[in-house]
């Protein structure tokens, strides 16, 4: 297997994937969040646009919405948070080496996460059509707060849009309010910190 200071890229991990023979259930019968599915989402968008997943979305997301977003974990980023774990009760840099995209590997603030907020309420990238089924078929998790996941998002009871997201130390989460007016991203760069609860503090200014 693969460890978090491996250097491993988009192949690698296709390759990893090719080897899974078995489902771990029927298509339709139930949910479970999967980054895997992202990867070949990532994979498939090359394929069609014949771009790189990273030029694709400067071209047609990044740039149109005036956002200072990297996808490419390979190249440097000029102050660049590190990240930390806890190692024996002490904080060490968390290794991470991995450069495969469509699952994540966006470098980015929380700045420019509310700027990717306001999408929702304007559509300029995706248009209203599309922003709404990216919600309308959204499928129930088993979740006891009852919500729901739809193209890439949470969707709680009230409306409310919401994910969250970790990697070797960082921590994020990320929510817009069910009128799409307000909005609100977190992100820590320890591994004993607790963003969601953070946000949802915030979120309580809107609700």
């Amino acid at each position: 297997g693969y460890q978090d200071g491996d250097r491993t890229t988009n192949a690698d991990a296709l390759k990893a994937l090719a080897q899974v023979r078995d489902l771990e259930f029927e298509p339709g019968t139930r949910w479970n969040y999967s980054n895997s599915n992202y990867l070949l989402l990532g994979a498939v968008v090359e394929a069609v646009s014949g771009e790189s997943l990273a030029d694709f979305l400067s071209a047609e997301v990044f740039t149109p919405l005036g956002l200072d977003m990297v996808l490419d974990p390979a190249r440097p980023v000029p102050m660049l948070a590190l990240s930390y774990m806890k190692d024996g009760g002490n904080d060490a840099v968390a290794p991470s080496a991995w450069e495969q995209t469509g699952d994540g590997s966006i470098q980015t603030t929380p700045s420019q996460l509310v700027i990717w907020a306001d999408n929702y309420r304007t559509g300029a990238v995706g248009g209203s059509e599309l922003l709404a089924a990216q919600v309308d078929g959204a499928v129930e998790t088993g979740s006891e707060t009852g919500e729901r996941y739809g193209a890439g998002i949470f969707v709680g009871t009230d409306g409310t849009l919401e994910h969250d997201g970790s990697w070797a130390g960082f921590l994020t989460d990320f929510a817009v309010s069910a009128d799409r007016t307000h909005s609100v991203a977190v992100s820590c760069n320890t591994d004993d910190q607790d963003p969601t609860a953070i946000a949802g503090e915030i979120a309580e200014i809107w609700r």
